[in-house]
């Protein structure tokens, strides 16, 4: 990829499957100083990489078509005006309902994304949060070597009963390639799923994705801020990782004990060599210990 796209630290993204804490980690790198985007929803995902990329046609779409959307998507958040800006491939996008958006929520991104006199400039770092990143990360590690990725990981049992479950509808019958229902058999399945690939994309791309447990935040909040500032390169600048550990809540929730012949039995010896069971992750970790 060319490197005129781009400002001159490298670029972080943050992904993980949804509810797994990923917008307390966005709100992190805005008090890095990173920029996240000038179209963002109360959760902070970047809402034009939503419009580039998440759907499901992407997973067919060729290694050229994303390098070429990720160029795309790199020139509006380095904040450049890229001459060769595809005024009709984003119509396409845009023109197209998808499972969750509607057109005219689509359109919406578009138009954002096009208006480059409302929020161009420089930013000495950029970076966003979109969950569903780790869907494509992969190729876009492949894309750009100066892109480093944050992948937040939250207990398998607890995400298996959360209400978000988003990315099982829409990658669901993909990921583990049959028809799925909303059910904790078939969330924590898709957990699983998310996290193997999440794992060969770290083995493929050494020092290059770093894994952030929500419960080993909440229990070390400055330590892991430290960490990630440490991983994508910046200096923090003075109190902003204090600052932030003021403005949220990082707050471990117990994991109920759910009956565990709802799942399947590679699951949970899965979910289990990761580290984590159906009860508090404190408790999980001392039991270990």
């Amino acid at each position: 990829m060319d490197t005129d796209l781009h400002s001159a630290s490298p670029t972080v993204a943050i992904g993980g499957v949804g509810g797994s804490g990923t917008r307390i980690v966005a709100r992190l790198l805005a008090k890095l100083g990173l920029y996240i985007g000038g179209d963002l929803n109360s959760a902070h995902d970047n809402l034009w990489f939503t419009l580039l990329f998440k759907r499901r046609s992407v997973l067919t779409a060729s290694d050229l078509e994303v390098a070429t959307l990720f160029k795309l998507f790199c020139g509006r958040m380095a904040g450049t005006e890229p001459a060769h800006l595809d005024t009709t491939a984003l119509a396409e996008l845009a023109g197209r309902p998808r499972l969750l958006h509607s057109g005219e929520w689509l359109e919406q991104r578009r138009r954002t994304f096009c208006d480059t006199d409302a929020d161009v400039f420089r930013p000495k770092y950029w970076g966003w949060k979109e969950p569903n990143t780790h869907i494509v990360v992969n190729r876009l590690l492949a894309a750009d070597e100066r892109l480093r990725y944050v992948h937040v990981v939250r207990n398998g049992f607890y995400m298996s009963a959360s209400r978000n479950q988003n990315q099982l509808q829409l990658w669901g019958p993909i990921f583990l390639d049959r028809e799925v229902e909303i059910t904790p058999r078939d969330s924590l399945s898709y957990w699983c799923s998310a996290h193997k690939n999440a794992i060969a994309c770290a083995t493929e791309h050494p020092g290059r994705v770093l894994f952030v447990d929500f419960d080993e935040l909440c229990a070390k909040p400055v330590e892991i801020a430290a960490q990630l500032a440490q991983f994508i390169g910046v200096v923090p600048p003075t109190g902003s990782i204090s600052a932030w550990r003021a403005g949220v809540e990082l707050q471990r929730r117990e994991v109920r004990d759910l009956e565990r012949s709802l799942f399947n039995r590679e699951d949970l010896e899965f979910a289990r060599a990761c580290g984590y069971e159906m009860q508090p992750a404190a408790a999980a970790r001392e039991a270990r210990a």
